[in-house]
């Protein structure tokens, strides 16, 4: 985690900071603790370093990526045809095997403004399941958090951690024989445990707001939208308050 190794190194030395929010979305934050070094330091030269290194990866791919564009491309690729194909599949299967998005009934038709009565939602939301519904591993990630909290409150800096909902996690109450997929409990275990740091309860701002708003994620895309980050934008200001 690049922020233990900030903490750890010179970087808030150099920087006059009160608050630090740490976020993540569901599906990847047991993976940001998997590795994790509490002893692993860098310095403010370092990422300093490292940012001029990435614009120059950034630039180089931009520069290829418009070689390619004037080279032209084939115009029949196999998406061509696998597209339509399994958009028909759609009709049969909650998530035809290609896809990597799944298609699900919802029990209502009022969650978006578009009245559609179906949920979208990546794969990567059902595959996490499988290191974030163990209580373990979360317990872990919260010690971690509380280590790196007291840490930064040595050099006078409140922790603040967010952890955005998997669209899937959301909308779980909502989906039309649910019961068929596993329950997502990720934040019903992180919630139970002792932090010493300042907590968003993002997913339960969220869900009271699915009762009385509209598009809190966006439709046909994995992220909230601006609604829901008005919602969450607020709720920081509450935190910081």
């Amino acid at each position: 985690m690049r922020l233990m190794e900030m903490t750890n190194g010179d970087f808030f030395d150099s920087m006059s900071v009160d608050y630090v929010i740490l976020e993540s979305v569901e599906r990847y934050f047991i993976d940001g603790f998997e590795k994790i070094d509490l002893q692993s330091k860098t310095s403010f030269q370092d990422l300093v370093n490292q940012i001029k290194f990435d614009s120059k990866k950034r630039r180089q791919r931009v520069n290829s990526n418009e070689l390619k564009l004037k080279n032209g491309h084939r115009f029949f690729y196999d998406a061509t045809i696998k597209a339509p194909m399994i958009n028909l599949l759609y009709n049969v299967y909650d998530k035809p095997w290609g896809a990597k998005t799944y298609k699900v009934p919802l029990v209502r038709n009022d969650l978006f403004s578009s009245g559609v009565k179906e949920l979208l939602f990546t794969e990567e939301d059902i595959l996490a399941l499988k290191k974030n519904n163990k209580p373990a591993r979360i317990k872990r990630a919260n010690n971690i958090l509380n280590k790196l909290s007291k840490k930064l409150q040595k050099k006078n800096i409140e922790l603040i951690v967010l952890v955005c909902p998997d669209k899937y996690d959301l909308y779980y109450p909502y989906i039309e024989g649910r019961h068929r997929y596993e329950k997502p409990v990720f934040f019903q275990l992180l919630n139970e445990l002792k932090k010493d740091y300042q907590y968003v309860n993002s997913k339960k701002v969220l869900s009271a707001s699915l009762e009385k708003d509209k598009n809190v994620y966006y439709y046909d895309d994995a992220h909230w939208s601006p609604v829901g980050a008005k919602i969450i934008a607020e709720e920081l200001e509450k935190v910081i308050k």
